[in-house]
């Protein structure tokens, strides 16, 4: 980093995450000058100017800055991300309908207490409702079973064995479809 530049969200993860390690003694051969206090680090951080995904970045490891994030600038995907392992921020977003079929089963499979929220079940895509059903069983009311292929079959039935009545004995052609052999 150029000196008088302001750190970037990473920068400022890896400086918090330096210090942690010489608070807790995890840290050898640090030298007085490379010392530095987590004020300062986050004083000349540019908040102004950092993105969704660096804002999610920040707030992962260090939550504690949610009263300086711009939360406007973080998309549904951002919020998925964030949500999957930061629930607590669940009050502040105004996007669920910006999460993507895509990001849901994902999201879920970590917070089911969000699946009021979701609004697009018919968009989860194949990976998705095999990770989502073998950790959140609960939802095979939901769950279009003609999506799944035979490895999403294979992962779901090696620990979910109770779902092999809802698995149709048609050729797997969607896979065949997907990845045609040459």
């Amino acid at each position: 980093m150029n000196a008088g530049a302001k750190p970037n969200a990473r920068d400022a993860v890896r400086s918090l995450e330096y210090l942690a390690d010489i608070r807790d003694g995890t840290s050898f051969g640090i030298t007085d000058a490379e010392k530095f206090d987590k004020e300062q680090t986050m004083d000349n951080l540019d908040f102004e100017n950092m993105d969704g995904r660096e804002w999610v970045d920040l707030l992962l490891e260090h939550p504690e800055f949610a009263d300086k994030c711009d939360w406007t600038k973080l998309d549904g995907e951002d919020w998925a991300t964030l949500l999957g392992d930061r629930p607590e921020f669940a009050d502040r977003c105004d996007k669920w309908d910006e999460i993507t079929g895509f990001s849901w089963p994902w999201l879920l499979a970590e917070q089911p207490q969000f699946a009021g929220k979701c609004h697009c079940w018919e968009d989860f895509q194949d990976d998705g409702w095999g990770h989502l059903l073998i950790c959140q069983p609960q939802f095979a009311d939901k769950c279009d079973w003609e999506k799944l292929d035979d490895y999403d079959w294979s992962d779901l039935l090696a620990e979910q064995p109770q779902f092999a009545a809802f698995r149709h004995t048609a050729p797997d052609t969607k896979r065949a479809e997907q990845h045609p052999v040459q």
